[in-house]
């Protein structure tokens, strides 16, 4: 059996990972993603934030935003939450110092302070 195989069954009762859990709880897990995905995108950004010990703003009007976001994903951009000056440098993760931009645009910029994205989503 290779690694992969190995890995692909719960330990201890050596059946594949899926048919382990049960039915309800993927239906559950399933729903709670497609209910709202930004919640768990935004909780995600919180803890990165409190890891570099940033100051932290008003979370429901951060959460809109990230909920914004994945409204233009579904309509099929690929649009990620920045950071305008970036919370490796000193940024708040508030309201007033986020921005909607492509994904590319996002990777393109990093942790850069003099980069302006061509577009940024309202």
């Amino acid at each position: 059996m290779t690694g992969i195989e190995r890995r692909q069954y719960c330990q201890h009762w050596g059946l594949p990972y899926q048919e382990f859990l049960p039915k309800r709880l993927k239906r559950r897990e399933r729903a709670r993603k497609t209910r709202c995905p930004s919640k768990d995108q935004a909780k995600c950004a919180l803890r990165y934030a409190r890891t570099w010990a940033a100051l932290i703003g008003n979370l429901k009007d951060v959460h809109k935003i990230y909920v914004r976001a994945a409204k233009y994903r579904k309509y099929g951009l690929d649009v990620q939450v920045d950071h305008i000056i970036p919370l490796s440098e000193g940024g708040a993760h508030s309201p007033e110092n986020l921005q909607i931009i492509y994904a590319v645009e996002n990777r393109r910029k990093h942790t850069r302070l003099d980069y302006r994205p061509r577009v940024i989503f309202i």
